[in-house]
This record gives C-alpha cells, structure tokens and sequence, in this order.
C-alpha cells in the first residue's frame, strides 16, 4: 500500500515543517503534498528537501469560505493523479497533527472494507447547521460586492440603518447580502431558480477532511471535470469545499463510504455552532490523544507549542507499548 499525505497550508510555515517531519519521521515511505498559500510566508527550501515533500506547482491564494479553497484542493488532487503512484490519499491541514502512530493508521487503511473516510449529512439537517444555513450557502449564487475602506468613518445613524436594510433584505427568500468578513469583500447573494440537486442528487454537508482511495480521487476528478454546472454552481456558494466532495461522493453509490472523517476535532463548548475549531492546548490533549482518532485539529504554534512535544512524546511511547 502506498499513500499520499496531502497538506493544504496557509501560515506558520515552522508548524507545517513540524507536521511534515512527523509524517516523514512516522511514514518513511509515504509521499508527502503541500499547497501552501503563495502569499504566506514560504516554507524552508531547505527542509522541503531534506524531507522529501512535493510542493504543488502554481499553488493559488486562499481565502475562507470561497471557492479558492475547493479550487486548490481540485488542481491539488489533479497533480497527485498525475504524478504520483498511491492508493490512499489523506488530506489534512497545516494546523492537523497525527495523534496515533501511522503505522497503525495505514495498517487500519490497508485492511478496511471502505473506500472512503467522509464525514457528511443532508444539507438540511438541523442536527448538524443552524436551520436554514445549509439552503443560504448552496442554493444561492454569490458576488462580489465593492469595498468600501471607509465604513468606519460613518456616523452611527448610517451605520444602523445599513444594517436594518441588510437584515429587511435578508429576511427575504430572494436577496442575501453579506457584509465583509474576514478580509473578505462583500457579497450579495441571490436565490438559485435552478440547482445541480434533485431527488437522486441531493446536496450533502460535512467536514472537508478526508481518507480517499485512490477511485475516488480519481471520481471527483472526472465528476467535476465531466459536470460543469455544478462545479460553475459551487463557483458561487459559500464553503464549497463543505458540500461539494461530499456531495458527489454520497450521491455516486459507488463507494462503501464510513460516515466518518477519522478527525478529532476540537469545539469550544461555550460556542453553539462555532464558526471555526477552538485551538487544542495542552490542558485539553489528552481528549484528542484518547479519542482514537487519526488525526486532530487545530493546532497552533503562536497559541501553544508545547502540546507538540507532548503529542510526539505519546506517539513515541504508542511504537515502544505498541498502543491501540
């Protein structure tokens, strides 16, 4: 069995060397793949070689939530079929850590029935979005509007009524506007009167995070390749990469697929349907170190550095007591 540890990175070049040594230190044999932002800082050239890692040509900027980040993950996917020989893809971030000894997780990956470690649900469950919030991303088109750099010297009366507008026009089923949000620009969002999804093919959510065989990289490939309405229809959504792999691996029935991402993902308990995972510090560890997980999210080099050494200090102790 071969595999392909595939890394999507942004920041903190130091912690995503960190990772990549930890996956070369624990799998000596795998390939390694990072698209780091090109408008980060760069990663060491140095280090990139002595470990042995691809780096994606003409990786692309990334910004949250829009389609930037599907858009790497695709081309990304692209270069891996193209150049590499594997059977197993784990895709992770650069704020993911191992928290089991690869070597039983590709054990575990090299006996399985399933294809594919996805963690998904319908887009409407209210179990896992806020009501509604799966219909506002991916059954509306979104655009661009223009900054406005000068917002803040509005007086306050402005202020409020712009914000009554927005919320009058949100209440519609037509007309969403956003404001901007994370060094993103505005966007106006409008209702979809036709959408790629129907009774045979509805629209799944879950986790971008997943263990893939080789067949089913190959799948989205050639479904997004072969379908151009609906990658053009995730164009304009928002969080793509959180429906669209989910959506056509589900719907392909092709696939023995364990609704599971095999990701220990931290939420901060005082935050209902937080945005983002809390960061994992070294008071709360020890929940992602017995979770069985293979891997966990997110960490943090300028928040906590310490809890890496504690993470490599368990996994050490896992190959000595051949931990389950």
């Amino acid at each position: 069995m071969k595999f392909v540890y595939f890394i999507t990175s942004h920041k903190n070049p130091e912690q995503v060397q960190r990772l990549c040594a930890a996956l070369r230190k624990g799998s000596p044999l795998s390939e390694i793949v990072v698209h780091h932002d090109p408008i980060a800082e760069p990663l060491d050239a140095e280090i990139i070689s002595l470990l042995r890692i691809h780096l994606i040509p003409q990786p692309i900027s990334v910004r949250w939530g829009d389609f930037s980040l599907t858009e790497a993950i695709l081309i990304s996917m692209q270069w891996i079929e193209k150049n590499l020989e594997y059977d197993w893809l784990i895709y992770i971030s650069g704020q993911d850590y191992p928290v089991r000894p690869l070597i039983r997780i590709e054990a575990d990956l090299a006996a399985t029935e399933f294809d594919a470690f996805v963690y998904a649900f319908l887009y409407d469950d209210p179990a896992h979005w806020p009501s509604g919030e799966g219909f506002k991303r991916y059954y509306f088109q979104y655009f661009n509007l223009p900054r406005f750099p000068y917002y803040y010297r509005l007086p306050p009366s402005m202020k409020s009524a712009f914000e009554f507008f927005r919320q009058r026009l949100n209440a519609t089923s037509f007309l969403r506007l956003f404001p901007a949000y994370r060094n993103r620009p505005p966007k106006i969002g409008i209702r979809c009167w036709s959408v790629p999804f129907h009774e045979d093919f509805p629209c799944w959510g879950g986790y971008n995070w997943m263990t893939l065989r080789r067949i089913c990289v190959k799948h989205i490939i050639v479904t997004c390749q072969n379908n151009p309405r609906l990658l053009n229809h995730y164009r304009h959504t928002l969080v793509a990469e959180e429906s669209i792999f989910q959506t056509i691996l589900y719907n392909s029935k092709r696939f023995v697929i364990e609704n599971n991402c095999r990701r220990y993902i931290y939420w901060d308990p005082k935050i209902e349907h937080a945005a983002s995972p809390a960061t994992i510090k070294i008071n709360v560890i020890d929940r992602a170190l017995s979770s069985r997980a293979d891997f966990a999210r997110k960490f943090d080099f300028d928040e906590d550095i310490d809890v890496f050494d504690r993470v490599d200090a368990f996994i050490d102790n896992c190959h000595e007591n051949v931990c389950e």
